[in-house]
């Protein structure tokens, strides 16, 4: 058995398959996303999890509709025997499950920070002015080899990162399902509350660059035009060189006015309990069912059960179908053991 339900609201539209004497429990959904101020809003798939949690209370309302009255008797019928019935199933919203916990997908958002290093950074702390201007002036300007600056960049490349959204929002305490609060639960991102471990990473990343560049991770043999060599330029550790992007550099205040500028935010959905209450019967949801059943040799029939498409207040439109199988089991096994005076076959 499946319902097809779209939602004409939001435009969403989902297919669950449901049945849990037959089928597995299959969702996809396509939900929210990224809301960025840009053109390159980045689109993110409702997690499975969030998902199933969000729409659970109506899989076990429309699993339990679905599956009402299947059953007619306990033998199948005879050969082209059959049988057409129309049921009310009903099942009970259950008014108690309105919120699910809602977990951040794992997904991550890109950034890109353009890393600039000049000259007059390089560690020359012990060499005097004069000596300082005479390897700098050897050091060719950052992406050139014809540029030679001694005020120039040393480096100047991007460097890009996968910041993970559970870095970015701090999880809800609880979001509305499907039978919720209409009001959507947004996440916004609050630099305040994880700036701090967002710095660490950009800052982290950054040296797992610099340290294999040589004038910073390494040392910098300085070369004259005739390839002799006239000095070298120490390489800088780690913790001289977290300090200087942290003070020189500011990455902080950087990284807080690039990602508020994309005005970040993770959107849950809101619920629609709100039309569920203005059903005609408000505590559940009343499907009339439809099915017909056929007899087929061994002791077998076929089943076919669904129901037209129908309205749900102002959400959309519902419809079920599905088909099923029975078998004899004790009749086909009386076949097999037993002839019709009821004597045992040697």
């Amino acid at each position: 058995m499946f319902p097809l339900i779209r939602y004409n609201k939001n435009f969403l539209e989902f297919v669950k398959i449901i049945n849990p004497t037959i089928c597995r429990f299959v969702l996809f959904l396509s939900l929210f996303s990224i809301v960025c101020s840009d053109p390159g809003t980045s689109i993110v798939q409702l997690d499975s999890k969030n998902a199933e949690n969000y729409f659970a209370p109506m899989g076990t309302l429309l699993g339990t509709c679905m599956n009402s009255g299947y059953y007619r008797k306990a033998s199948p019928h005879k050969i082209f025997g059959f049988d057409i019935t129309i049921d009310v199933a009903y099942a009970m919203f259950p008014s108690v499950e309105t919120t699910y916990d809602f977990v951040i997908p794992n997904e991550s958002l890109s950034y890109s920070y353009q890393f600039q290093f000049l000259k007059s950074d390089l560690n020359t702390s012990g060499n005097s002015v004069a000596e300082t201007n005479a390897l700098l002036k050897y050091i060719p300007d950052a992406n050139t080899d014809t540029i030679y600056n001694n005020a120039g960049l040393f480096i100047d490349i991007p460097i890009s990162f996968d910041l993970p959204l559970d870095k970015l929002f701090n999880d809800p305490e609880s979001a509305p399902n499907i039978l919720g609060d209409s009001n959507p639960a947004d996440l916004q991102f609050d630099f305040s509350v994880v700036g701090e471990e967002l710095t660490n990473q950009i800052v982290d990343g950054i040296w797992l660059r610099a340290q294999d560049i040589n004038g910073i991770g390494n040392d910098y043999n300085v070369l004259d035009t005739n390839n002799r060599l006239i000095g070298t330029i120490d390489a800088i550790d780690y913790v001289s060189f977290r300090n200087y992007l942290l003070e020189n550099k500011d990455i902080n205040s950087t990284l807080k006015s690039s990602l508020e500028a994309r005005n970040i935010s993770l959107p849950i959905p809101g619920g629609f309990g709100h039309l569920f209450q203005e059903l005609p019967i408000s505590g559940g949801l009343p499907l009339p069912i439809i099915q017909a059943s056929i007899g087929l040799p061994y002791h077998t029939e076929i089943t076919v059960r669904g129901l037209p498409e129908m309205p749900i207040s102002s959400m959309g439109t519902i419809q079920l179908g599905g088909f099923g199988g029975t078998i004899g089991i004790s009749e086909y096994i009386n076949d097999i053991f037993y002839d019709n005076r009821s004597k045992y076959k040697v």
